[in-house]
Order: structure tokens, then sequence, then C-alpha cells
């Protein structure tokens, strides 16, 4: 048989393979692309209208050809044939990047929600306020965490959430301005903590605020042991509940800035000795606990507290009348909220500020649903930036040394500031951690000086543009 032959009865039966059949069923079922971070999905061209994942738990492009195999064709797709078929998807996801939000994402200048149904359907929120729609301009991602909304409804109030979540009178306008810039997927977000009592309600109001936003299996879950528990969870959801923190270790403080910045983290891949995975994703987080410990500066700047109190005895309701209460005004609520993000939609794009805070994009939704409703929640953000820094600055024994040693003020290098406060104190009483060095102390306030500023010292680094050519520092606590 000459060689011609034996090739042409090879390509035949590389055709007929279950590998190749599945290839073809796949590329006529499903067009492919990549995320942001590299991972590989197959969007349905005719059906739902959402990205699948090729692997894992719940409905995946692994399960949903497996299924249109045996239907159409009568073969059980092998583990082997679809791997080797996602090797060559994966390559032609990769010439494609699209943009595939989790829940809440932006197309030409409007909002959309997946409402994570069978059906597909989204909401859409423009300047002329929001519809569903049975198909949007993006495709979503699902996990195994995803919940089906409620519809919305028209004709609600935003402000009976407020029956069933216990935010003090003078903090509500922030807490609806968070709510409403949780919409903007794209901007940083803070992180909320939801702080009080044992029976102040907090758990509960973490709960409600994830099922109102973001619906999910688990609306409260544990603090993450590691960075790989920290990664699977947050890629679950768009809005992560944190339940019951009592303290925050440098790797989950760091994490969770990460997660509402959008910034990224690189790990080695599992198995692999040169494979990097990457995730980067920007999410919207609430914690609650009492006191919370180890909180990074970093994160601090980030976190807007709640404090929740106690609700009387003669108020309390069962569980039951609360959720019965609670989803029978849940669709009008939801609207309510949608109605007042398209007005600020409306107001964003013309919207002037005389100043910016380090969060300016949340500063801007801030600042324009006060415009549109005419409520106080910029200020109430600016207050509490302003008296957390000044909470952290009191809190800080590096910061009491050095406040005692220069009471009317300093004006010079390190080396001299520390030789200051040296005269003044021994060495053996000074804190722990306290700067040891000129380099240890120059470096401890740069750190520390955006803090300062906000809590009304005058902090500065006045460079090192000098004969001595040592960077010079002016500090002066409040008067």
């Amino acid at each position: 048989m000459s060689n011609e032959t034996l090739n042409s009865q090879d390509d035949a039966k590389g055709r007929n393979s279950q590998a190749h059949k599945a290839l073809e069923l796949a590329r006529q079922l499903f067009t492919f692309c990549s995320t942001e971070t590299g991972e590989p999905v197959a969007v349905s061209k005719e059906g739902v209208y959402v990205a699948l994942q090729f692997t894992g738990r719940g409905v995946t492009l692994r399960s949903v050809l497996a299924e249109e195999m045996y239907s159409r064709l009568g073969l059980i797709l092998s583990d082997k044939a679809f791997k080797e078929v996602s090797y060559i998807l994966s390559a032609e996801a990769q010439r494609n990047p699209t943009n595939v939000p989790l829940r809440i994402g932006k197309f030409d200048g409007n909002l959309y929600v997946d409402l994570g149904g069978p059906s597909g359907q989204v909401i859409e929120i423009s300047q002329q306020g929001w519809q569903i729609r049975d198909r949007g301009p993006i495709p979503f991602l699902r996990t195994v965490l995803t919940v089906e909304m409620p519809r919305p409804a028209h004709g609600g109030d935003i402000l009976d959430m407020f029956d069933y979540v216990n935010v003090p009178l003078h903090r509500r306008d922030l807490f609806l301005g968070c709510l409403v810039a949780s919409f903007f997927d794209d901007i940083p977000h803070p992180v909320l903590n939801f702080d009080g009592e044992q029976g102040s309600g907090k758990s509960f109001a973490a709960e409600l605020l994830t099922e109102l936003l973001d619906p999910s299996l688990v609306p409260r879950r544990k603090p993450p042991k590691d960075i790989e528990t920290w990664t699977t969870v947050a890629q679950g959801s768009y809005i992560i509940g944190i339940d019951n923190v009592r303290e925050l270790t440098p790797f989950f403080s760091d994490a969770v800035c990460r997660a509402v910045t959008g910034d990224g983290n690189v790990s080695r891949e599992l198995y692999t000795n040169g494979g990097l995975f990457v995730s980067k994703f920007r999410r919207f987080v609430v914690m609650n606990g009492i006191g919370i410990l180890g909180i990074q500066e970093d994160l601090r700047d980030r976190l807007i507290s709640f404090k929740f109190p106690v609700i009387p005895n003669s108020k309390r309701r069962t569980e039951q009348e609360i959720i019965r209460g609670w989803e029978a005004i849940r669709p009008g609520v939801y609207g309510s909220l949608l109605d007042l993000v398209s007005r600020v939609l409306t107001i964003l794009p013309s919207l002037e500020m005389d100043e910016m805070p380090r969060m300016a994009d949340f500063s801007r939704v801030l600042a324009a649903m006060d415009k549109a409703i005419g409520t106080d929640s910029l200020n109430q953000y600016l207050d509490d930036v302003s008296l957390c820094a000044a909470s952290s600055v009191s809190e800080d024994p590096i910061i009491e040394v050095i406040q005692r040693a220069i009471p009317d003020g300093f004006y010079g290098s390190s080396k001299v500031l520390l030789e200051i406060i040296h005269a003044k104190n021994k060495v053996d009483e000074l804190p722990g951690r306290f700067p040891d060095s000129a380099k240890a102390m120059s470096s401890y306030l740069s750190r520390i000086c955006p803090t300062l500023r906000k809590a009304a010292w005058l902090a500065s680094d006045e460079g090192n543009n000098n004969h001595q050519n040592v960077t010079l520092w002016r500090l002066a606590p409040p008067s």
C-alpha cells in the first residue's frame, strides 16, 4: 500500500475521530474568547449569552458539549477527546480577548446586570432609566455560586430598606452612596465594615446587602486562611461577604485592598514548574466584626465602618418575620436603587468637583448622587476619612512619642528628629517597632504622612534639594 493511501486513511480516521467531531460541534455552537486574565471561555452563538468556563462545577463547556455530543451523535465525550479539543479552542480564545464581567458590567456608557436566570435576561441601566432585556451586548461569566435574582419592580422606595438594615440615620446617605457605587465595576470601591454589639443585626444586614446586589449560594463566608483560598472565594462572586472577622492577617488585609482596587496576584500554577497563574478581579467587599484588629494602613484608607446600634427587645422580630417582610419589598427596593443609579449616570459626565479625595471615582459617584436627590453622602464620607485618620493617629504609639517630642512643630532631617526624641526618652521606654535609624524614620514618615494630613497635621517631605542633600521633613501637630 502506498504512502499516499496510508495518509488518506489516516486523514479520514482523524476526521471521524471523537475529538475531531467534538471540535466541529464546539465551533458550530460557540465562539471562544479570553477574559482579562487570559482564561478561555465559550459563548453560545444562539442560546443564552453567557460565558462558560471550560471545566469546573455547574454548567461548563465540558458538560454542555458532552450533552450535545450524546443527543446529536450518540457519542459519549471522553476526557481524552475533550482535553485535545480544549488545547485548540484555548489557543483560539487567546486571539479574542473580551470584556467578560461577573454579575455587573458596562458597555457603551450603559450598565448591565445579569439576572442569573436560565433565560439569560439582563437589566440595562441608562440615562433614560432601566429595563429588562432578553440579551445584553456583553457576555456574563457565571460560577457555581451565581444565583438567579428576583426581577426588580418599578414604584418602590429605596428607603424602605432601613426597616431591615439597622444603619443609623446620620449614616444612611453614605450607605446609599456605597450601594450606588457598587454598580460601577470599573472603579475602586471602599470596603464596608459593619460593626456593633451582638444583637445589632450587623451579620443579617451584611447578608441582606449581598443578596440584594449579587445573590449567592453562600452569601456569608469565613475569613480565608491563605491567598489561594481567598482567590477561590473572590473569583466566585462580585459581592463578597466575610462574616465574623476578628483580625486581619497582613496577607488578608493586602488581598482585600487588591480586590477592591482591581490589582492582580501572580503565583505559580499548580503542578507546573514554570507556568504562572494570574488572578485579577475587582470586587465589592462587605465585612462584619467587632473591633477588627490588624487593619493595615492601605486598607484603613479604604474602609468605611457603619456602627450598628443594639436593637431594643421591644423592636425585635423573628427571623421569619424579617425574611417575609424583606422578600415582599425587595423587588421595589432594588428597582428604586436602579432608578437612582440611572440618575447618577445622567449627572456624572458633566460633574465638576473642586477637590478630589484619594478615592476620586467613588467620591464622584457620591457627589453625583447628592446632586440628584439632595443627600449629603460626600460630606459624610469626607468626615469619615478625617475621623478614621484621627483615630489611627491617636492609636499609634510612635506618633504619640513624636508629638510629645515636637509640640511646637519640627523642620529638619530624620536624623535630627531621632536625636530630639532620644534626648527626651530612654531607648527602652520607646514603643516596639520604633524606628531605630534615620533611614527607618524616613521610611515610617513616608508611609504615615498621608494619614497625618487627613488628621489635620502639617506633614510633608520637603525634598532633598539642599546643600546637605538629605530629606527634610516639616511636621506640626494640629493646634
